[in-house]
């Protein structure tokens, strides 16, 4: 992706799942080494609640993960029982600084954690696009994006859609790649808002080494761009410099 002045991204993560969970005291533990980055923690838990005939009821709590914040909340990193995200919120710095973070925060994890093979490793870049428009008139989304509802001229206008759509595996690095679009409130007046979230990810055969995991994750970071240009017009760039 272009260095945009105003890039559009209001949320870019990298994860990866496993299968068998870790527990919270191995969580806590990489947490522990992380706590001037992330001075902040919400602990998430999973309560089920069980009634039997007799009218007794039972309730467990399981651990899910750790939340951890930095002091501007910004940057997020959630510490899970099956799963490891590192998430970017505005600013957008560029993406070889949340490859460079989410992979420093990872080396420490994995250095106290012995997650399982991975299941899944993917690279989600969720953008808002503000488009200006004026209240009452007709908006041509077709100006700015590539992926847009095309409907029988039966004299309405389309008012409110949802688009996913399932690409086939990119060639190279075998990634699934999955887009959806579609109207969102729009925080700015006289503007109308597009959500274009661009999921990019693997799910099989992955690589067990670090080297190999980070490598291909890079390579992950570079197809999200390159889809991403594929679904914006020139017109639309121009809202970002």
């Amino acid at each position: 992706m272009p260095a945009y002045a105003k890039p559009p991204i209001t949320e870019a993560v990298i994860e990866l799942r496993w299968g068998d969970a870790i527990s919270r005291d191995s969580a806590a533990k990489a947490r522990a080494r992380l706590n001037d980055v992330f001075p902040f923690e919400q602990e998430l838990k999973t309560i089920k609640i069980v009634a039997s005939e007799n009218q007794a009821v039972s309730v467990t709590e399981d651990f899910e993960a750790l939340k951890l914040r930095s002091l501007d909340a910004s940057n997020i990193l959630l510490i899970g029982a099956r799963n490891f995200a590192h998430s970017r919120l505005p600013p957008y710095l560029g993406w070889e600084v949340i490859y460079a973070e989410a992979k420093q925060y990872w080396d420490v994890f994995s250095r106290v954690c012995k997650a399982g093979p991975l299941q899944r490793v993917g690279v989600r870049y969720i953008n808002r696009v503000d488009i200006p428009a004026v209240p009452g008139s007709l908006l041509h989304n077709e100006e700015y994006l590539a992926i847009y509802p095309q409907v029988p001229s039966v004299g309405n206008v389309v008012g409110d859609y949802r688009i996913t759509v399932q690409m086939m595996p990119d060639e190279s690095t075998r990634c699934a790649i999955r887009v959806e679009s579609g109207p969102v409130p729009a925080p700015l007046v006289d503007h109308a808002a597009f959500l274009l979230d661009v999921d990019i990810s693997l799910s099989e055969d992955l690589p067990t080494r670090d080297a190999d995991i980070w490598a291909l994750i890079n390579e992950m970071g570079r197809l999200k761009s390159r889809v991403f240009e594929s679904l914006i017009t020139d017109k639309c760039r121009e809202l970002f410099q």
